[in-house]
């Protein structure tokens, strides 16, 4: 009998388990398509394996890399969720992580829902209603009048009874973009199914919910905190659309409209580089729609918009206040010497309607001045004048004063910008004249400061439009002569434009001081007045405080304005950053 040999006998080559016959489409897919045998194994067969070591063993050709590992990917196993590393075919690959990015956006809009519920206060059993008006106690349509009817919203937007609310208030309260839109027609479009096509979007939904959030602390007893982190989401939901557009190129009129309202809110955060890029793309978008065109819509079938003319004349008027509002933003984000984005050369669209014949739909088909009729920011015709077309004018007054100080900035030799040459010069009387003539020009009953009044409801009453209005001409005056006053010069005729302007600006603020009205319910632009009047009482007080002169009553006024400016920052940062602003230029003297 022979001794067992030494030599340990060779490991099968499949184990016993693996002898078994696999199923269908259970061998892997290199093997199935080689048409080898396949011993299922994990990760790797041993058919694979070992076409692997053949490849590998010879060199391979320059530019060429052997694979790092065999090549061996198997059908996905019911109930197996595989990872995109633990594959090797670089379309399951793909494939796999197309699904994890879908699922992951899915949790993010369930966290997201689940955020913006424990956001949202209880709400009220019902929403008020207003009529349209430019009064600080708001009276606009009836949002609300429709039932609650509307499908459930989508994750990201408020239950229906909040947002009914807070479309509410901000046709109530919001004295900047509101002007553009059409309450009826919003709240019918609102009491809509959700999956309606005329369903407002849900970029202009969130950009409302952001604006009116401020008023909604005194509504619901929100603090600020939450107040704040409500407005940043809604914002930054409706920013996601707008930027979704913009990558696109897909224009969207309801979107562009969102864009309004949302740089209106970075205006009110006092975020000036957010909103003046915003404002640049929004008046390049209003470009692109054709509403600088005269009837908002150009003649010339090569000159084609986005979009198709208007179908009725509440719509056309709509996409004229959307222009005109447009406009509005870019001078009043570009005061002092930031270049604006449209010059008046290029807008041929007629002036707005009044907010009367608007709201009502009134059978007037469109304003008869334009900015090429002549005089037209001191022409005003009786029909077709209102506080907000006034704006629109004052607006486009402060405007004029900006494009002279970028032209003076860049076109002056040294000395044509000595102070005495500047004002003799043709293109600056006229301006200064311009600013004196429109405060002279407007309507008799228009043209003395609105001062609070008692409204029905027992609250202070407020023309905000019409304040606004004779705020704007004192600003611009501020802003046309600050960089020519000579404070020490005792004939300086910009030191005595200046003080005029100034003190023109403090008597309107007093006068809402005495009432005890809540300056809160202003337009953001004031504090940029009263930042104006305060920096002139600034240098007047450093110079009489140099000439050893009494200067109790001017530190009052500036503290007043200052006081206003952190009132109005309780609800809108831009009075903090305003009054910041004003104190640092006190540390500075």
């Amino acid at each position: 009998m022979r001794p067992p040999s030494r030599r340990s006998p060779s490991p099968p080559t499949m184990s016993s388990a693996n002898k078994r016959l696999l199923k269908r489409n259970q061998a892997c897919r290199e093997c199935r398509r080689r048409k080898q045998k396949c011993d299922a194994a994990k990760p790797h067969c041993g058919s694979c394996v070992r076409h692997w070591r053949a490849r590998v063993s010879v060199p391979c050709p320059p530019g060429y890399t052997h694979p790092p590992e065999p090549i061996c990917t198997y059908d996905p196993i019911e109930g197996l969720i595989l990872s995109p590393d633990q594959v090797a075919d670089p379309n399951q690959r793909a494939r796999l992580l197309e699904d994890k990015i879908a699922e992951l956006q899915v949790q993010l809009l369930e966290a997201q829902d689940r955020h913006n519920k424990e956001l949202l206060p209880p709400t009220r059993g019902g929403s008020r209603s207003h009529s349209a008006s430019s009064t600080s106690d708001g009276s606009h349509s009836n949002l609300s009048s429709h039932g609650h009817t509307a499908l459930p919203h989508g994750a990201s937007l408020p239950d229906n009874n909040t947002l009914f609310h807070l479309v509410d208030l901000y046709f109530q309260y919001d004295p900047c973009g509101s002007r553009m839109l059409h309450p009826p027609t919003l709240s019918a479009n609102l009491a809509l199914s959700t999956k309606h096509p005329n369903y407002p979007h849900p970029a202009l939904l969130h950009a409302i919910s952001a604006s009116a959030a401020r008023w909604m602390p005194a509504e619901q007893g929100w603090d600020q905190q939450h107040q704040s982190r409500f407005a940043e989401y809604h914002a930054s939901c409706a920013r996601a659309h707008i930027e979704e557009m913009n990558a696109t190129g897909r224009m969207n009129f309801q979107i562009h409209v969102a864009s309004i309202i949302i740089a209106w809110w970075l205006y009110h955060q006092g975020r000036w580089s957010d909103a003046w890029s915003l404002v640049g793309s929004i008046t390049r978008t209003s470009l692109g729609f054709g509403l600088n065109s005269p009837g908002t819509h150009p003649s010339r079938p090569e000159s084609a918009p986005y979009f198709s003319p208007a179908k009725d004349n509440t719509d056309l008027e709509m996409r004229r206040r959307v222009m005109w509002m447009s406009v509005i933003l870019d001078r009043v984000i570009s005061v002092g010497q930031w270049a604006h984005s449209m010059g008046e050369e290029i807008i041929g669209t007629e002036f707005p309607l009044c907010n009367v014949d608007y709201d009502r739909q009134n059978a007037i088909t469109k304003n008869p001045q334009s900015l090429s009729t002549g005089s037209a920011l001191t022409t005003h015709i009786p029909g077709y004048t209102d506080s907000f077309i006034l704006v629109v004018k004052a607006s486009l007054l402060l405007g004029r004063v900006t494009d002279y100080n970028v032209r003076r900035g860049l076109h002056r030799s040294s000395k044509e910008r000595h102070p005495g040459a500047e004002r003799a010069h043709r293109d600056f009387r006229a301006i200064d004249q311009l600013l004196t003539d429109f405060l002279l020009t407007l309507p008799s009953s228009m043209r003395t400061c609105p001062t609070p009044r008692i409204s029905s409801s027992g609250g202070l009453k407020l023309d905000v439009d019409l304040y606004l209005v004779h705020l704007i001409p004192h600003a611009a005056t501020i802003t046309l002569h600050n960089p020519l006053a000579d404070f020490y010069d005792a004939n300086c005729v910009s030191v005595r434009r200046l003080l005029q302007a100034a003190q023109s600006i403090v008597v309107a603020h007093n006068m809402l001081h005495t009432a005890r009205f809540d300056l809160k319910r202003l337009h953001p632009f004031v504090t940029i007045c009263w930042y104006l009047a305060g920096a002139v009482l600034v240098r007047l007080k450093e110079k009489l405080e140099k000439d050893r002169m009494n200067t109790s009553s001017i530190a009052r006024d500036i503290d007043l304005l200052r006081q206003a400016m952190v009132t109005y920052g309780a609800a809108s940062p831009i009075g903090v950053t305003q009054e910041k602003l004003l104190c640092d230029s006190m540390q500075c003297t």
